[in-house]
Order: C-alpha cells, then structure tokens, then sequence
C-alpha cells in the first residue's frame, strides 16, 4: 500500500511540474551579419500595433545582440496581462541596427524610421514560434 501512495505522490509530482523550455520568456535571436539591439516598448497601450511611431527620446533598455547566431532573453511571463492592455492584439518589436543608433542621433532613427524590422506578433503567433523572433536580412 505504501508503494502505491508513493507512485500516485510521485506521478502526480512530474505531471505537475512546468516544462522549462515554454515558460514564457521571449527568445530573441539575432542571425544576421550586425549587431542588433531588440526593444519592446513596456508602456503597452502606446507604440504597439496600430501605432508603431518612434518616441521622442531614444527608449532606455534595448537589448543589445550580437551578430551571427547570438541570443537574448525577454523575460516577461504575463503574456495574457499584456495582451489584454494592447489596442489591437499584436505585440510589437522592433530591430535597431546598434552600430547606427550608436553613432546617429536619435531624432534622425525617428525621423527617418530606421528599422530594421518590427514584428506584429499575436499571442497565437508568440506561442506557434515558441516564444521565439529571430531577426535575419
């Protein structure tokens, strides 16, 4: 009887646990031949799909990525929370070439849209890619 008590504790313990590789957090690849940084604009009612104008100021944490292959992590589990606060459900992030936000004033990357990519990701989107954007020219 003891052993049945233990296999049900334990099949009931593995069952529960969370696969470490879907726990949300935001894969960023970059596999291009540049430095990248990645940005995702934390305010999420404002500069997310439909409106994807540039702020003012150049945004404070960008996630800098370095070329061919590397990786970053955004980690942000409460996707449903940030879903539900965004206009019209696509979560928007950007791609910076770094050496030119670097050298270049912020109001001419604005003025000028310098972009590389932005991606309007659903949350159907985010979970089919498994949490991964990979930034590619």
């Amino acid at each position: 009887m003891e052993k049945i008590k233990f296999y049900i504790i334990f099949l009931v313990f593995i069952t529960s646990c969370k696969d470490d590789d879907v726990d949300g957090s935001l894969l960023l690849i970059n596999d291009s031949d540049k430095n990248v940084y990645f940005y995702c604009f934390q305010d999420y009612p404002l500069m997310h799909y439909p409106d994807t104008i540039l702020p003012v100021e150049r945004p404070y944490g960008m996630q800098f990525i370095k070329k061919n292959g590397a990786s970053g992590k955004f980690t942000n589990p409460s996707w449903d929370n940030i879903y539900s606060q965004l206009p019209d459900g696509k979560f928007s992030m950007y791609v910076f070439d770094a050496d030119l936000v670097d050298a270049v004033p912020w109001s001419k990357i604005k003025s000028n849209y310098r972009v590389l990519q932005r991606f309007d990701l659903t949350l159907y989107d985010l979970q089919n890619s498994n949490y991964t954007i990979k930034y590619s020219e």
